[in-house]
């Protein structure tokens, strides 16, 4: 109930809401943060979203008459057919904060936590925004993915509420979203690219990301076939990714018997857990493929492009992931943000909760339970 009391601290402190809901944070003690940031990070409100209705149904499932209230009155009121009506009347950004908050109030706009966010997104999506990382802004396809599922299960859920004209709505933006993500596939490249239209790139000349193979396992069935986990798009993507990785750090020949190496961000990356000089791998990424692994035995065209490209089966290799995380953990367990490109102790955040995530969800796959 913590982190829906933040978002809704987010969510009304949005004067200029065009952009504030992607805020990325909040303070410790569940006030506005208002400090210099890489803002919107539009992933953040289509994430939110997700986890939310998850939440919803699971507690309706549990506690009935009850759970529905709270969920009509906090998380997802009806639009009463203001849907989609936040870019219908031109917003001048010269106006005065009072001006723009009685703009909304005009419009009733929701109030309810959910509603907030997919109403954002589905207005939203096409802005350019920060990436996963908070480093590139663009259109990212990490971004789009979390949108796209959003917006589809939004429109589930707003059906479920009775809120037809809204479920409708979403379902429109998807299918939009949907023809966008297509466009991240790199036909000469080869695999799918992590983000275009973008302002400053960090010198990802590559446009190889760990965080397309996390938009695979985020998006789940809620993403287009041929982009789905498991897809020859996807694979090719995996490939090129762990190829890229293969060479890049001193500490690979360690594991030179392994088809799986240590894997970072991109390629590219220059952040050594405080500064720019020298990326390491990361725990989260390195997860990620692993996972990614996990997931694929019931997907038996996906089993055998592994097997024939590098000759062992996917848990195997997956396996081997695995297995330089745990080398890298510290001796309690912990896992920092990053494992030195040289030694492969844990630099960066201590015990990142993000970090910790990853390897639950990745012993989720490894124990054959369902995707979030």
């Amino acid at each position: 109930m913590q982190t829906i009391s933040a978002s809704q601290v987010i969510q009304s402190s949005a004067v200029e809401y065009l952009d504030n809901v992607g805020e990325p944070k909040y303070e410790v003690n569940g006030t506005v943060f208002t400090g210099l940031w890489y803002r919107p990070q539009n992933d953040g409100p289509a994430l939110r979203a997700t986890v939310y209705m998850k939440f919803a149904s699971v507690y309706r499932k549990f506690e009935g008459e009850k759970a529905s209230e709270f969920i009509k009155n906090v998380l997802y009121a009806n639009s009463n057919g203001t849907w989609g009506l936040i870019k219908s009347k031109s917003i001048q950004f010269s106006v005065t904060k009072t001006e723009l908050a009685l703009h909304f109030e005009d419009l009733k706009f929701p109030s309810s936590v959910v509603s907030a966010d997919l109403e954002y997104i589905a207005n939203h999506w096409q802005d350019i925004s920060f990436d996963l990382w908070e480093e590139v802004r663009g259109h990212h396809f990490f971004t789009f993915s979390m949108i796209y599922r959003a917006l589809r299960e939004g429109s589930s859920f707003a059906r479920q509420m009775n809120d037809t004209g809204a479920a409708s709505w979403y379902q429109n933006q998807a299918d939009k979203v949907a023809d966008q993500l297509e466009l991240f596939w790199d036909t000469k490249a080869g695999y799918i690219i992590t983000g275009r239209d973008l302002i400053y790139t960090y010198d990802k000349i590559s446009g190889l990301d760990a965080g397309t193979i996390l938009a695979f396992l985020h998006a789940g069935t809620y993403i287009p076939k041929d982009l789905r986990l498991g897809s020859l798009k996807t694979m090719k993507t995996f490939q090129a990714l762990l190829n890229a990785s293969s060479s890049i750090y001193p500490l690979n020949p360690k594991y030179q018997n392994y088809t799986a190496k240590p894997i970072g961000r991109y390629p590219e990356d220059a952040y050594n857990g405080t500064q720019r000089g020298y990326g390491n791998p990361w725990f989260l990424t390195t997860l990620a493929m692993s996972e990614y692994l996990y997931r694929l035995p019931s997907l038996a065209g996906s089993e055998r492009f592994i097997y024939q490209n590098v000759g062992l089966s996917a848990k195997k290799v997956a396996d081997e992931f695995l297995t330089i995380v745990c080398q890298s953990a510290s001796i309690n367990g912990s896992l920092h943000e990053e494992f030195d490109r040289n030694f492969g102790s844990g630099v960066g955040a201590r015990d990142l909760t993000w970090s910790h995530v990853a390897f639950l969800s990745m012993n989720r796959a490894r124990s054959g339970l369902p995707e979030f």
